[in-house]
């Protein structure tokens, strides 16, 4: 993850597959990054509790990337949180995170969300 001022750019992807059956997708917004997850509505309390600071966003595509992301629900949250470093807000300091980190984070989550849902696969 490149912090930087966003000055309208377009979002970038960091890492976009699946695992464990759930499709995931990590965007770069430039000042700070975005985890979304595609699973339905009705986790969006499951993912709330284990995701970083809580979910933000749920709609039928992820932000910026409509073409390749419709027809799935998707859950997300940002890392633009107290403690967490922000490109628009350097003076504060904070975390920041790499792409690696974001990587094992949203399969942190997953993995909860499929123990929520009974699945062990």
């Amino acid at each position: 993850m490149i912090y930087r001022l966003a000055n309208g750019d377009t979002p970038v992807v960091l890492d976009f597959g699946g695992y464990r059956g759930i499709k995931y997708m990590i965007v770069s917004r430039h000042e700070y990054p975005c985890s979304y997850i595609g699973v339905g509505v009705e986790l969006m309390g499951t993912v709330s509790e284990y995701c970083h600071g809580g979910a933000t966003y749920s709609a039928g595509h992820v932000p910026g990337f409509e073409e390749v992301t419709r027809g799935t629900h998707w859950i997300g949250w940002d890392y633009a949180h107290y403690g967490d470093y922000i490109a628009f807000m350097p003076g504060h300091g904070g975390k920041r995170w790499a792409t690696e980190e974001l990587i094992a984070e949203v399969w942190a989550v997953i993995d909860r969300v499929k123990e929520a849902m009974g699945d062990d696969a």
